[in-house]
């Protein structure tokens, strides 16, 4: 098998664990390669090491045969120290990411979405947090394959403002009476508008994301969950 070498890539840090007495492993997600598996042999002792922390934005060097790269190379580029409510939501943006992607998908619009959300994580208010929490989220199941329809239903027909409907993941809306979980089809138009000052749409969205996350981050409960979303 071929040598992989990357030069200077724009990565961010998801989830760092340590390895043997001197050295850690990092899962990143990169601009051009997805996510990322490195290990920075004696990372933990270099000079340098203190940068490899989750939110964080750096330029990697890897190379190797294997899906675990060896980290050879890395540069800081920004630094976020996230603190409260912005800690919870970076925390749980990395959790479900980490869950949900595949190692090595390679989606550039998911790492520009990525890198918007760390940058609203700073000094925003709270609802903005959740507004950016949002799409990010839509964001992530288009990247792996499972965007919302927000256009039709699962039998093709266009979505209707007057009528309501009830999501199944992995198959779409399915018109449905009115009820504690239905969708109106006002509410869904504003979703797909992103009209999230719209306190009934941002919570429609806030469960619908939700729901439809469920089937690619598996069973087990988010540990981020909780603490904010």
């Amino acid at each position: 098998m071929k040598v992989e070498r990357v030069l200077a890539e724009s990565a961010f840090v998801l989830h760092t664990w340590p390895y043997q007495e001197s050295s850690m492993i990092l899962d990143v997600l990169s601009e051009h390669h997805g996510r990322i598996r490195l290990i920075g042999r004696g990372a933990k002792r270099s000079k340098g090491g203190q940068a490899l922390r989750p939110f964080n934005e750096l330029s990697f060097s890897w190379s190797g045969r294997s899906e675990l790269k060896s980290l050879t190379a890395h540069e800081l580029v920004a630094h976020r120290w996230l603190q409260g409510e912005s800690l919870f939501c970076g925390l749980y943006a990395n959790e479900v990411t980490l869950r949900a992607l595949r190692r090595h998908k390679a989606e550039e619009f998911l790492f520009t979405a990525y890198k918007n959300l760390m940058a609203s994580l700073d000094g925003e208010g709270e609802g903005a947090l959740e507004l950016s929490l949002r799409r990010f989220e839509f964001s992530l199941l288009a990247s792996i394959g499972f965007g919302v329809n927000f256009e039709v239903d699962c039998e093709g027909r266009k979505l209707a403002e007057h009528l309501c409907y009830v999501f199944e993941p992995d198959v779409g809306f399915l018109a449905a009476a009115a009820g504690d979980q239905a969708y109106s089809g006002k509410v869904l138009a504003g979703i797909h508008r992103q009209a999230f000052d719209d306190t009934e749409v941002l919570r429609g969205a806030r469960r619908l994301a939700r729901s439809a996350l469920v089937p690619h981050i598996g069973p087990g409960p988010l540990m981020s969950r909780g603490l904010y979303v």
